[in-house]
């Protein structure tokens, strides 16, 4: 299943996401921020100090999910 993400301020949710590793990645693919997500988790919050256009990758498994987000 593909997992939904919205993005709140800096909160980003998830659903359908299973356990992953979420990866926020600035445009040069220089990773800005990571973390692992268990599945029982369905936020995060991200650091108040990143600002500006940053590619989101969720890993779960041998699947990536990529998409852009705006800070």
């Amino acid at each position: 299943m593909i997992p939904s993400v919205t993005l709140d301020g800096h909160t980003l949710y998830f659903w359908n996401a299973g356990d992953f590793t979420l990866y926020i990645k600035e445009e040069d693919g220089e990773v800005a921020y990571s973390t692992f997500v268990p599945a029982n988790q369905t936020a995060v919050v991200l650091p108040a100090d990143l600002a500006g256009t940053y590619t989101i990758e969720v890993v779960r498994g041998s699947q990536s999910f990529i998409g852009e987000i705006e800070l």
